[in-house]
């Protein structure tokens, strides 16, 4: 019953087979660290058989780490550290009641079925055959990546991708979450009207579904309006309620004049009715980016820069947002926008998208749209609100 992936209580450690099964955590030790597991010896022994003279000896040290295995071996050694065998048998639980019932079976099973992927790669006769075959390629993880070739005993000096010098160079990271990529698929789920939130690229992804043909094996998840639809009603009860600086301060603002706007929030109660976000809409930063390429708050006005403005709002249980424009300026003509730094921003804003999901908490999603391409009729496929009108003055 090994596919059901129940854990091991292990004593002795002569029913654990060390690598096949899970053991230390949920998941076995060969899917957790590959790199290792292809270069053990014995893939079928015990954990027993692994603990000799009072240490961990899964590999032969002997022989050289590539830099990839070395990263493997950093994060297993600590785990084997933790943990010493003792005088009683292996068992195995079902869950952490350490009991057995049927029920408990029968959930293990779904559970593995449900983690299924019924996935088939889609050929599409408009596609290119070698963009066809490329795609398909890297769906099985064939792509001669930095990691692929690891696993097929090819050692580098060095793993990390050549392009970012930050990741580790996969066919997921090439294609999917490097900045630049995800910038693409996310202008290719605009241009489709779907929002792509993840991508993967190998291991069987769900495809690309919508108004075309499917593209198999490049997209995890896409949110369809069905999925996206995170309110009960599709629909948001209420716009995002806050206070916006424009229509009142325009670009004479200051972090003075964000915290004072953030303490009236609170003590005038209008925290406590849902007005929660204060949005610093424009003028915040230098009029140039700085050497790095960066937006940088200005330091006349915002001494203390962004981040410490954004505790003291948080700090008072509201949250903060910031302006920023795809165009060479903003619409104040006071700070530069993003054009001609469209790729480090598209390095930049997927980074965020993966920390909001990796929340696992809903996303509100407001278009901001005037109202002349009448959104009524399409603004509840792609968000939760939109805006009907022009600017709104406080007088």
């Amino acid at each position: 019953m090994g596919f059901l992936a129940e854990e091991g209580d292990v004593g002795n450690g002569e029913q654990t087979r060390f690598w096949l099964d899970a053991w230390l955590g949920d998941t076995d030790l060969k899917s957790r660290f590959p790199l290792l597991f292809n270069r053990s010896k014995d893939k079928s022994a015990m954990v027993k058989d692994v603990w000799k003279e009072g240490g961990w000896f899964p590999i032969d040290f002997n022989e050289m780490f590539s830099q990839a295995e070395a990263q493997e071996w950093s994060a297993l050694s600590p785990l084997l550290a933790q943990t010493r065998l003792v005088c009683k048998a292996d068992k195995w639980l079902w869950d952490g009641s350490n009991s057995f019932a049927v029920s408990d079976v029968r959930k293990k099973i779904k559970d593995y079925r449900d983690a299924q992927v019924n996935f088939k790669f889609k050929w599409v006769s408009w596609v290119p055959t070698k963009c066809s075959v490329f795609a398909w390629r890297a769906d099985l993880g064939r792509v001669p990546t930095v990691d692929a070739l690891s696993k097929r005993g090819v050692h580098f000096d060095q793993a990390t991708c050549n392009l970012c010098g930050a990741e580790n160079e996969s066919a997921n990271h090439i294609f999917a979450d490097y900045g630049f990529s995800s910038g693409v698929w996310t202008g290719i789920g605009w241009w489709v009207v779907l929002l792509v939130t993840r991508m993967v690229v190998g291991g069987g992804g769900y495809g690309v579904v919508g108004p075309g043909p499917a593209v198999g094996g490049i997209v995890d998840r896409i949110m369809l309006p069905e999925r996206r639809n995170l309110l009960a009603s599709g629909l948001a009860d209420t716009p995002p309620m806050g206070w916006n600086i424009w229509k009142h301060f325009s670009c004479n603002i200051n972090e003075t004049v964000i915290r004072e706007t953030a303490d009236a929030l609170v003590s005038t109660g209008l925290a406590d009715l849902g007005y929660k976000y204060v949005n610093i809409d424009v003028c915040w930063a230098e009029k140039t980016h700085n050497q790095k390429g960066n937006l940088v708050a200005r330091k006349s006005t915002f001494p203390s820069g962004i981040k410490a403005l954004d505790d003291y709002v948080h700090n008072k249980g509201l949250k903060l947002g910031v302006y920023a424009d795809s165009g060479t300026m903003t619409c104040s003509k006071m700070m530069p926008g993003s054009l001609g730094h469209k790729e480090q921003d598209a390095q930049t804003y997927p980074i965020m998208t993966r920390a909001l999901m990796d929340t696992g908490r809903p996303i509100f999603f407001s278009l901001c749209e005037w109202g002349d391409l009448h959104p009524a009729l399409w603004g509840s496929k792609v968000g939760n609100s939109w805006r009907t009108t022009n600017d709104i003055s406080d007088t």
